[in-house]
């Protein structure tokens, strides 16, 4: 696994030497217009192994001595997870790198957010053209503000200093390091929004936040199994919650003429068909006109061993089946794990919380 330090330095070299980036998206775009990394891409990163490049490289030769001088391959070994999102080409972890430090490794999310954000209107206008800035405050590699690049001024913030250090990689790697209006800060969501940065939010401002962060199993013990990364609270929805005071209490200080957000979660309902906890505390929060809340109906959820398998919404009854998740439970742990996600099925169900469903907050937040 690539060192925090090692990818600020690959993110300052490319920084500094323009046409070395240029040959490294030379052969990362061999890469992954590869057969080989395409099959490893749908089936062999789930198995929590690195990729193995062929024997005969996709290409020029030496595209392949680049990627081992920049440490990017080890012994015939991908040391990263390489994607494309839109127009860019993302690095990140893969599920080989240890929990508890692991960057998120997966595209979907963002691309489901993405999706919804093509579609939608802000008045007669696209909402994707639409902001003038753009705010990410849990952007992990940063996928939102690497997507939407036309967008004039944006910010990604993040708890992780290993998903910093990815941002800034993918930020000089995609050619956008010298655009003063991408910025990348750290920050905690649950203390808020920092006031230097809300105070200097002007015209047309998106939100765009992916938080379908896990309910946390009710263990005997009392303890933790889960890593920060995934736990989400006993009703999954401490982070999303979060993300939605923060933006709230931001409202009467933002100088913007207009703002909105987009919020990916999880939430738990009543019934298949809601309501829905998350959408109801939006509307506590910004009032009950200024909120929709999308299931998104034809997409699957509660992503097990890499997979998001089960039907959205999906019964609380199959909250137990993340007990077999082995990237986030060890063998030792499993059955410890079961029962406390059982007891967490028993819990919800007495409160009346029936589902769980993976949707899409919209609020009209000015």
């Amino acid at each position: 696994m690539l060192t925090t330090d090692s990818l600020y330095h690959l993110a300052l070299t490319l920084r500094e030497q323009p046409s070395l980036r240029e040959a490294l998206v030379t052969a990362l775009n061999a890469l992954l217009r590869s057969a080989e990394y395409g099959r490893w891409l749908e089936t062999e990163q789930f198995a929590e192994e690195r990729f193995t490049l062929p024997y005969q490289w996709p290409g020029d030769p030496k595209h392949k001595h680049l990627l081992e001088n920049l440490t990017l391959v080890r012994e015939d070994e991908l040391q990263v997870k390489v994607e494309r999102h839109g127009d860019a080409i993302c690095l990140t972890d893969g599920l080989w790198a240890p929990p508890r430090y692991r960057v998120f490794p997966f595209i979907d999310e963002s691309e489901r957010l993405m999706e919804y954000i093509r579609g939608a209107k802000e008045g007669e206008q696209p909402l994707f053209s639409w902001p003038t800035a753009l705010v990410d405050p849990a952007t992990g590699s940063g996928h939102h503000p690497l997507y939407m690049s036309h967008v004039e001024s944006r910010i990604g913030l993040d708890i992780s200093v290993r998903a910093q250090a990815y941002c800034v990689l993918n930020k000089y790697l995609n050619g956008q390091g010298e655009q003063r209006n991408f910025l990348i800060g750290t920050n905690d969501i649950r203390l808020g929004l920092p006031d230097v940065l809300v105070r200097g939010l002007f015209g047309r401002v998106l939100f765009v936040v992916n938080m379908p962060f896990a309910i946390t199993p009710l263990l005997q013990s009392g303890g933790h199994v889960l890593p920060m990364s995934a736990e989400g609270g006993e009703m999954g929805a401490d982070f999303t919650l979060a993300a939605l005071r923060a933006i709230q209490q931001c409202a009467s200080r933002i100088p913007a003429e207009r703002a909105r957000a987009c919020i990916l979660n999880y939430s738990v309902g009543r019934s298949s068909r809601g309501p829905w906890f998350i959408e109801e505390e939006a509307r506590k929060l910004f009032g009950e006109a200024k909120v929709k809340y999308t299931v998104l109906l034809g997409e699957k959820m509660w992503r097990i061993n890499g997979r998001k398998e089960q039907t959205n919404p999906m019964p609380i009854g199959s909250l137990s089946r993340k007990a077999d998740c082995k990237y986030y439970v060890s063998d030792a742990r499993r059955e410890e794990t079961r029962a406390g996600y059982q007891e967490r099925e028993r819990q919800l169900d007495r409160a009346g919380w029936k589902f769980l469903a993976y949707g899409i907050v919209d609020i009209d937040v000015l």
